[in-house]
């Protein structure tokens, strides 16, 4: 049975998700475009940024935008 609805979801506060989520980005961004290529900063980019860019790859791929399909109706 499920404890979450979507009255739940809607309660969100999505406005300050949308702006932390984006600050986040930008900050990775910003860290991965002043940093000078060394072994350390290897080392933050595999630990740190590579894994954030794969959560938010899966993250872009879950939500799919368009039209519903047949297979799309079905959940896992």
């Amino acid at each position: 049975m499920a404890t979450t609805s979507i009255l739940t979801v809607r309660a969100a506060d999505w406005k300050h998700l949308r702006a932390e989520v984006n600050q986040k980005i930008d900050l990775l961004e910003h860290l991965v475009n002043t940093l000078e290529p060394s072994p350390v900063n290897d080392k933050i980019a595999e630990d740190l940024v590579l894994p954030c860019m794969k959560y938010l790859a899966a993250f872009c791929t879950s939500v799919k935008i368009g039209p519903v399909s047949d297979a799309d109706e079905t959940l896992s």
